[in-house]
């Protein structure tokens, strides 16, 4: 699914220069003079706003810490929060006032690099980080938190970061250590390493979405229909790519101004519908676009079944619960992904025709997900819907 998402980017960014806007940091490789600092105190970052306790600028004259040279440029940013008599703690953290703000409801892409710090004189440990939208220099009266990392290893990560303002419209940017005393192995924690920051890019990829087939198998001679949604009403562009095996290599036909599509492809082929949004903002003109991949049977691959006396899903879009219904098919498992693949859910089934999943236990986050149905005779079928 991510390279499907990759190549769909591709081509549309092929399409606009206008999908080359973007929110720019000012100092994105933490460069500056080399500085250590001391407890409870922090070195002079150029344009951003160091708070709290224990900030640092190192290079690789530091030889005794891994990793030992910066990702991009000359410097690379450290990060520690310190531990204080009585269980208290002083988390680390900077900001910067951004020159577009964050919009509320919308959703941006960002890379950053980073790991753990390891000092052969400090016992190991993990570090992790949040990405906090403010208001302020410091987040003084507000804060919100936009992404959370996994543990990092100690070895430079350039980490893809999708961000989605829920609350408040954000115009400063906070990159957040954050202390985990379930899982911290000692009273001083660990240290945290960022460089090669990216500019945010504008992506709301939630704005469409196809609603009623996931990636498929069909045999050949087979029709497919796409129908699709939109979750907003602003837009001006709408159209379909359609991309597919020729003799030279690839074609892409564009369909224009439909949110249904009927095809009987003669290859395997890719499909994908793009949306614009006619409000701009600061940040540029938004795109959304959503992608299916629909693959024709050779003899050898295992049928992913649709059309009637198969599984279906309702209500779609749904909110708190889902049920799952296969009249004729019993089914023995469902799996529930994210658009990126991640497994979020697992429920195995007694050859029953229906189930229902109550989706506030397990998704937190509005969007699309894919909810798989392995059938008891091995089948399998995949499902978009749509949490809100």
């Amino acid at each position: 699914m991510k390279t499907r998402i990759f190549i769909a980017l591709l081509i549309i960014c092929g399409l606009s220069t206008a999908l080359k806007s973007q929110i720019l940091f000012k100092s994105p490789s933490f460069d500056g003079d080399v500085c250590i600092g001391s407890i409870g105190s922090s070195c002079p970052i150029p344009e951003w706003n160091p708070c709290e306790t224990w900030i640092a600028l190192l290079d690789t004259g530091y030889t005794f810490v891994y990793p030992r040279h910066p990702f991009e440029g000359n410097t690379y940013l450290l990060l520690a929060p310190i531990f204080a008599p009585n269980a208290y703690f002083f988390n680390s953290f900077l900001t910067q006032k951004l020159d577009c703000n964050l919009k509320k409801s919308k959703t941006y892409r960002l890379q950053l690099a980073a790991s753990s710090y390891f000092h052969p004189d400090i016992p190991p440990d993990t570090a992790f980080f949040l990405i906090k939208g403010a208001n302020d220099s410091c987040g003084v009266n507000t804060t919100e938190e936009m992404y959370r990392s996994a543990y990092l290893e100690y070895e430079w990560r350039k980490l893809t970061i999708t961000i989605t303002p829920k609350q408040d419209d954000y115009n400063y940017f906070m990159i957040y250590t954050f202390v985990d005393t379930t899982r911290s192995l000692r009273p001083s924690f660990p240290r945290l390493l960022l460089d090669d920051l990216s500019p945010i890019y504008p992506h709301n990829g939630n704005a469409v979405h196809i609603q009623n087939i996931a990636d498929t198998t069909i045999q050949p001679g087979a029709c497919v229909q796409l129908q699709s949604i939109a979750n907003i009403t602003t837009y001006d562009t709408v159209f379909w790519l359609k991309k597919y095996p020729v003799q030279d290599g690839f074609r892409t036909d564009t369909i224009r101004n439909t949110f249904t599509l009927n095809d009987c492809p003669t290859a395997s082929t890719t499909y994908i519908i793009a949306l614009r949004d006619s409000v701009p903002d600061c940040a540029g003109i938004w795109w959304s676009y959503d992608t299916v991949r629909v693959n024709i049977n050779t003899g050898t691959a295992v049928l992913s079944p649709s059309g009637g006396g198969w599984g279906r899903i309702f209500p779609n879009p749904a909110t708190n619960t889902i049920t799952i219904q296969s009249p004729t098919n019993p089914m023995q498992q469902i799996t529930i992904f994210d658009v990126t693949g991640k497994n979020i859910f697992n429920q195995q089934l007694n050859e029953t025709t229906q189930t229902t999943i109550m989706l506030q236990d397990i998704l937190n986050t509005t969007g699309v997900y894919i909810a798989e149905i392995t059938f008891t005779n091995g089948l399998k079928q995949r499902i978009k819907f749509l949490k809100h």
